[in-house]
Formats: C-alpha cells, sequence, structure tokens
C-alpha cells in the first residue's frame, strides 16, 4: 500500500534528504497513488500542491514533474481539463505515457516489438504546454510481475533488453527513459547490478547524454526559445 509523504518518519525523511544532497532529482507521483484519469481534479490540485509543500519541508526541494501513476496507454490526450490542473500548480512536465495494458500480456516479453516500441513514444508537448515524457518500452514491474504481464526470469535477461533498447536509442538518436520500482528492481537485482551495468554500457559510447527529467525539460525549454530567436 502506498503511504502519503506526510506519513514518512524522520529516519525515512533523512534518506530523501540525503538522495537530494548527492544531486538527484525527486519530483511527484501524487500524494495518493490514484488514476490521473479518473482522480477528480480538484483531489489532484490538492494532492499536488500537498505534495510540492512536502517535498519542500521535508526535502528542501521544489517540485517541477509528475510521473502518472500507472501510466496510460494515450497519456493526457484528450484530456485538456487534467493537463491545466496540473501546470495551474506549477508542474512543468509529466511522464504519464505508457503502453501497457493489454499490450503487456499480447506481446511476448522478449520481442524486439517492446524495443521497437520506444521509438513511437518520445517527448512531446500538450496544446496546453505541458511537456510529456513517455515510458519507454517495458518498465521492471510489466518484465518481471505477473500482474503487469511480466514473468519471472533472470536479470540477466532484463539488462541485455536495457541494452538493446540503448542501441536502439543510439542508433536513431532517441529519448530513452527508464522506469524502474525499488519494490521489484531489488527483490530481483539487490546490489542494482543492473543500473552499474546500463550506466556503463552507455558511457562506452561517444555522445550519449545521461540526463534527469529536469535536465530534459530544460534542455527542451531552452531549445525552443533558442527556435523563436
Amino acid at each position: 500500500k502506498t503511504r502519503p509523504t506526510s506519513e514518512f518518519t524522520n529516519d525515512e525523511a533523512s534518506y530523501g534528504v540525503d538522495i537530494v544532497n548527492r544531486g538527484h532529482a525527486v519530483d511527484s507521483h501524487m500524494y495518493y497513488h490514484n488514476s490521473l484519469l479518473s482522480e477528480p481534479l480538484n483531489l489532484i490540485e490538492e494532492q499536488l500542491k500537498k505534495t510540492k509543500r512536502l517535498l519542500e519541508e521535508k526535502l528542501g526541494t521544489s517540485n517541477l514533474g509528475l510521473r502518472g501513476p500507472g501510466g496510460y496507454p494515450q497519456g493526457l490526450r484528450g484530456r485538456e481539463d487534467v493537463q491545466r490542473t496540473i501546470l495551474a500548480t506549477g508542474v512543468k512536465w509529466v511522464s504519464t505515457e505508457f503502453t501497457c495494458g493489454p499490450f503487456c500480456r499480447q506481446i511476448p516479453i522478449l520481442s524486439q516489438e517492446w524495443v521497437n516500441s520506444i521509438a513511437n513514444h518520445q517527448p512531446f508537448y500538450y496544446e496546453t504546454g505541458l511537456l510529456e515524457m513517455p515510458f519507454s518500452g517495458h518498465q521492471d514491474r510489466s518484465f518481471f510481475d505477473l500482474d503487469m504481464g511480466g514473468s519471472p526470469r533472470p536479470i540477466e535477461d532484463w539488462i541485455a533488453y536495457l541494452k538493446q533498447c540503448v542501441d536502439l536509442a543510439y542508433s536513431r538518436n532517441l529519448f530513452l527513459c527508464l522506469t524502474v520500482h525499488p519494490s521489484t528492481s531489488f527483490k530481483h537485482d539487490p546490489k542494482a547490478r543492473y543500473v552499474k551495468e546500463i550506466l556503463t554500457y552507455c558511457r562506452q559510447k561517444p555522445d550519449v547524454v545521461i540526463c534527469t527529467y529536469r535536465d530534459m525539460y530544460r534542455w527542451l525549454a531552452n531549445a525552443i526559445r533558442r527556435s523563436r530567436w
């Protein structure tokens, strides 16, 4: 069960402070883990404002982005009301588009189709001006967890899959967003071997940029400003 941020103990909050102090970006995943497509607008606004305040109070960081709980095949397309509600709270970017649902179960986990799907899910702006940065291919849960269409398998399979994604993104100059959950990844890879191997693999390729969502948001925003000059 997901606990709201306000229920974190001081020790738990100290881990978050340490993460921020090490240079990592921390943003919102909503106060409760409810779908943005079904949650009333007033509750979306309330939760984002509350999360923003708590991140500032407990971690000393501002909230610029939002990862949509669960992810949605069409992202926030057709939900301008949700987009505007999010923008009104000061959030600059979201990551909500995730091709899952029936797709997770219809396509074999190690199919090249999962890798190729990255090309169809690249960053874009909604007409409201909200930036969408979609999930890329599998998240760890859709790879490993039965309830998301995955299946238990060796961590070597996950690493091999991620390297295929890196190769495709590199060859086509694409954005690649890896989506992981500590509750799943730690269970299958308690030493976080996949993180070290993938970072090393990326650094072996010339001109690869490893960045956060915030970095990508700022890069895209600056590119748009330069194009208007």
